[in-house]
């Protein structure tokens, strides 16, 4: 069975990192998407590498614009998703960053986030 996500988002720029990722995050900036979450993960091979490649779409309001700046420019970050079910995924690392481009549109800001990673992060 497929997990579902919040559309609660978890964002912070990888020269931000704090040394240990823990809950409750204080470090990361709180984001609400207004559209569902729903990460999708791809196993891939290239010169006999696997890699999973990540790619996730989320949308802000208005009200979340101000932190979307700081995303600009394909600035690396890492991200931590929470399923329905309380759990949480860390998503990325100071090595294997996610990157967003961020298309605005009338009142959102609208994320297409990418990124190549090692291990899916939502099998357990």
């Amino acid at each position: 069975m497929a997990k579902q996500f919040s559309n609660r988002i978890f964002l912070c720029p990888v020269d931000q990192l704090p040394a240990n990722i823990v809950a409750p995050y204080e470090e990361f900036d709180q984001l609400h998407s207004d559209i569902d979450i729903d990460p999708q993960v791809t196993s891939q091979e290239s010169n006999g590498n696997s890699y999973y490649q990540l790619s996730l779409r989320v949308a802000f309001s208005e009200d979340d614009l101000s932190k979307s700046a700081k995303y600009r420019n394909r600035r690396p970050f890492v991200a931590i998703l929470f399923d329905t079910d309380g759990g949480a995924y860390q998503v990325g690392n100071s090595e294997q960053r996610l990157r967003a481009q961020i298309s605005t549109k009338s009142f959102v800001h609208d994320w297409q986030i990418t990124a190549d990673l090692l291990a899916d992060p939502f099998t357990e």
